[in-house]
């Protein structure tokens, strides 16, 4: 995966990649940063669709919501080819997911199956 940076003031490429790396995010929606190019190799990514992925607060863990329904729980960041995650199975199909602010749940928003799931982060 290449990934390629513009600044939008002037709308030069951004040379130096290394900066790109320490810049603080305001959340981690984004399929496509450093922290979460190693999903991308996993078997987990090419098994199914990823349609929704999230950092906890503390950027520690890395959750992921598939076309199959499948959640996966990688540690953050992930950024190493074949990377190895805990699944769990409780939608058809997962839709959006998000950390809660204290880090003590993820929330899971099914497709098919209307549901919304809060897993319990131990």
């Amino acid at each position: 995966m290449e990934l390629l940076f513009w600044n939008t003031t002037n709308g030069e490429q951004i040379a130096d990649q290394e900066d790109m790396k320490r810049i603080p995010w305001a959340s981690h929606q984004c399929r496509l940063t450093y922290g979460v190019a190693g999903v991308w190799s996993s078997k987990q990514a090419q098994d199914s669709e990823v349609l929704a992925l999230d950092v906890n607060p503390e950027e520690t863990v890395l959750a992921l919501g598939n076309s199959k329904g499948y959640l996966n729980v990688f540690r953050h960041p992930c950024n190493q080819n074949g990377a190895y995650s805990h699944r769990y199975k409780g939608h058809h199909c997962i839709h959006s997911l998000r950390f809660t602010s204290d880090n003590k749940h993820l929330v899971t928003v099914g497709g098919r199956d209307a549901c919304i799931l809060q897993w319990k982060i131990n």
